[in-house]
């Protein structure tokens, strides 16, 4: 898992993650590629660490607000989406930590936004025009009444390195 590799590549080991609604396959897939990447490395993720959102802005707000009344010892939060992860920078600069230097912050799917924003948010990019062009692609061939073999298509995501991740060693 991309995220779990980075924040591990940069030293953390108390790393946090605020999870989409798991009651969607997706949201449980992402967040066990994680726990599992950090225990291949001998990291874990404890159960208080992790906060189920719901996508949205606010929910990356109350993971915020969990994570600091909680008083967790967290050096690297991860959100499976950057609105998440922009609604916990908001909780956390309003309450004095400086990100990177205090906690590093990632969050999932390059919106543009999160370029913008000070510090600028490290963030895991998903190919969505290849995504949209093989998928296009399946319904011509469906439109056409051509058999469709079935196969899976894997698509890499990618990782963007700006300002809002740093090594351990620098907090």
């Amino acid at each position: 898992m991309i995220a779990a590799k980075h924040f591990i590549e940069l030293g953390h080991k108390d790393i946090a993650c605020v999870t989409g609604p798991m009651k969607i396959g997706l949201c449980r897939e992402r967040l066990n590629g994680f726990s599992d990447t950090l225990k291949e490395r001998r990291r874990e993720l404890p159960e208080e660490y992790t906060y189920e959102g719901n996508f949205k802005f606010e929910s990356g707000v109350e993971a915020g607000k969990y994570f600091l009344k909680n008083k967790l010892k967290i050096t690297a939060i991860w959100g499976q989406n950057d609105l998440m992860a922009l609604g916990v920078k908001k909780v956390l600069s309003a309450n004095n930590y400086k990100i990177p230097e205090d906690i590093s912050l990632m969050g999932m799917d390059n919106l543009g936004v999160v370029e913008m924003v000070q510090p600028s948010i490290t963030t895991i990019s998903q190919p969505f025009k290849e995504m949209c062009k093989k998928a296009f692609e399946l319904i011509m061939l469906q439109n056409e009444k051509k058999e469709i073999i079935e196969n899976i298509t894997l698509l890499e995501p990618s990782l963007i390195v700006r300002e809002s991740t740093q090594h351990l060693s620098n907090l």
